[in-house]
């Protein structure tokens, strides 16, 4: 399977179960995914910022949220589907990147 660099993390459950069963039934072995939607609804005093960084209040207000549990280590990623985060965002928060 060729990979794709345009793919965000809130497709991998799709991507998982067009593997062939047997590349399924590993990562299954190894990992459990599940998803929600998170829902928002932000103060009027922060609907300047959300705009200002997210392009809109609307773009954040519903986003799909991703867990990846590695089951062998227990330890989890998740992620929601507003991505990628635009540069500004990790120079506000003081992220290096």
């Amino acid at each position: 399977m060729a990979l794709q660099n345009d793919r965000m993390i809130t497709e991998v459950a799709d991507l998982v179960s067009v593997l062939p069963a047997a590349d399924r039934e590993v990562f299954e072995r190894l990992f459990h995914i599940s998803t929600t939607v998170g829902y928002l609804n932000p103060p009027e005093d922060m609907h300047g910022w959300i705009e200002k960084h997210f392009g809109s209040v609307e773009a954040v207000r519903s986003q799909r949220i991703v867990k990846i549990t590695n089951l062998v280590t227990q330890v989890s990623l998740i992620s929601r589907a507003y991505s990628p985060i635009p540069e500004r965002i990790y120079l506000d928060w003081g992220v290096d990147r």
